[in-house]
């Protein structure tokens, strides 16, 4: 429905639905490693972090992103990002829990 507040093509609306499905997992994941990343801001924990989004990110999003994208066009970057944001979510975790463990 909301690709038709857009266009009638049957094309675009096909591109659109799969797109958005992969929004939706992206929504998911973004909101998982934005958590962890404001609760390690929390601890004033600010360096590793910055390290760990530019490896999630550039390497890995943008890197596979790019890669997927010579075959699966559009659906490759959205596939790069989300792997950006999910290698990001688990390595924040992790620095997360090496933090808050008990010595």
């Amino acid at each position: 429905h909301i690709g038709r507040i857009y266009t009638s093509d049957p094309g675009v609306l096909n591109v659109v639905v799969s797109l958005l499905s992969i929004a939706a997992l992206f929504q998911l994941c973004d909101g998982i490693q934005v958590t962890l990343a404001g609760v390690l801001r929390g601890f004033h924990d600010t360096f590793i972090p910055m390290l760990i989004s530019f490896i999630a990110y550039w390497l890995v999003g943008f890197g596979l992103g790019n890669h997927l994208a010579e075959t699966l066009q559009a659906r490759g970057y959205w596939y790069g990002l989300v792997a950006g944001l999910v290698t990001a979510a688990i390595l924040l975790s992790i620095r997360f829990h090496l933090l808050t463990r008990k010595p």
